[in-house]
């Protein structure tokens, strides 16, 4: 979690100086996993026996989707397409 969220700056700062070619993405997915992990990701076992939730369950998968889709098209809009499928 804490590796996950130190690159937050660095996406933040790459985004700023090429603001042309990278883009920051979704901000609020991370919150919302973070907040319901039980039920929207995988229990696994490290190689010590403690458990953590890294990578989405089905569910999960599907609410992943829909934050990548709302941001692409909020992008798509804003760069003049016209979209209405969300």
């Amino acid at each position: 979690m804490e590796r996950l969220q130190s690159y937050f700056p660095q996406i933040k700062s790459l985004a700023e100086e090429n603001p042309d070619y990278i883009y920051e993405g979704d901000q609020e997915a991370f919150e919302f996993f973070k907040e319901n992990y039980l039920e929207y990701h995988a229990a696994q076992t490290s190689p010590t026996g403690k458990t953590y939730y890294l990578h989405p369950n089905r569910k999960g998968s599907v609410k992943l989707g829909e934050f990548w889709a709302k941001n692409l098209q909020k992008w798509l809009v804003e760069w003049g397409y016209g979209l209405n499928a969300l």
